[in-house]
């Protein structure tokens, strides 16, 4: 029982606190691995992830996003991610949970989904791409709605996509109503 604690302990010491108040100072798991470009007057953000293998391909669109909400949003599923893995541990998205859709009071909607029936994505794949999010969009001042897609480096050399989402304005029941 002791060795459980400890693990979970040094989990959640692994995890970067990201302070509301001043997001900037939390950038020490940061690095500058990170390719931005402007294709057909869309930007376009190749963005690893540090200490994981994932790579992140963002496209940002130009409608805003509330600063507060945007933040709120990526840390509440980096929140869902870290504590599905202390309590339960890494694995698979639960049924149910992929395609996964979290939203907000505020009205923003985050989506993630697998897109490869052989690398479907798990707890720290959800983890490390709202890292991913925060890094490259929220902490570079782009509070813009987004569309993503998600690679593993570790899986075929990252050539195949392992997942899809969006971050963007709405609501959920907006999207359920319009089926």
């Amino acid at each position: 029982m002791a060795t459980q604690s400890t693990d979970k302990a040094a989990y959640r010491s692994s995890i970067p606190i990201l302070p509301f108040t001043n997001p900037s100072l939390a950038t020490g798991w940061l690095d500058s691995s990170r390719q931005t470009s402007s294709v057909n007057g869309k930007t376009i953000i190749v963005y690893r992830v540090p200490e994981t293998t994932i790579r992140l391909v963002i496209e940002v669109y130009n409608n805003e996003l509330p600063k507060l909400a945007m933040s709120g949003m990526i840390l509440r599923t980096m929140n869902h991610a870290a504590t599905h893995i202390e309590a339960k541990g890494d694995g698979v998205l639960e049924r149910g949970e992929d395609p996964l859709w979290l939203d907000t009071k505020q009205g923003i909607i985050f989506g993630l989904w697998s897109t490869d029936a052989q690398r479907r994505l798990t707890y720290r794949d959800l983890e490390s791409t709202a890292k991913g999010l925060w890094a490259a969009l929220y902490l570079d001042g782009k509070y813009n709605s987004a569309a993503f897609t998600v690679f593993d480096l570790a899986y075929t050399s990252g050539r195949r996509r392992i997942g899809y989402g969006v971050l963007r304005a709405g609501h959920l029941r907006a999207l359920v109503s319009d089926s």
